[in-house]
């Protein structure tokens, strides 16, 4: 059994609620009536939808960590030095990283959902 709410989750925009697969509250996101009104409420309509989506990220980044490091093994591929230039989507960063560097930021985030990391 999960010890997560059932999924999927969705977010109620009319009352700012994350729900779970059976409709139940699991959450709520507030806005800051000391900012700007409508920015503030964007920031929170995109907190939201990232919250109702974090299950099946979750479940994509483990598979997809998984199937990334059969995929090196079974080609040989130097993780340490092969090299790519990437853009984080959420800063608009750019660096250049390694693949050892993209599988331990999956394996980071995989490590804090499960409350390894705080």
């Amino acid at each position: 059994m999960s010890k997560y709410a059932p999924t999927p989750w969705s977010f109620d925009e009319d009352f700012l609620f994350i729900r779970d697969a059976d409709k139940d509250q699991i959450g709520q996101l507030f806005v800051s009536w000391l900012s700007d009104e409508q920015q503030d409420k964007e920031r929170v309509l995109a907190n939201a939808r990232l919250i109702s989506a974090a299950p099946e990220l979750y479940d994509v980044v483990c598979k997809m960590a998984y199937i990334f490091m059969q995929v090196v093994e079974s080609i040989g591929i130097d993780i340490e030095t092969t090299r790519f230039k990437a853009t984080s989507k959420s800063s608009g960063e750019t660096r250049v990283i390694t693949l050892e560097d993209l599988f331990n930021d999956a394996a980071a985030a995989i490590d804090k959902v499960s409350g390894k990391v705080k």
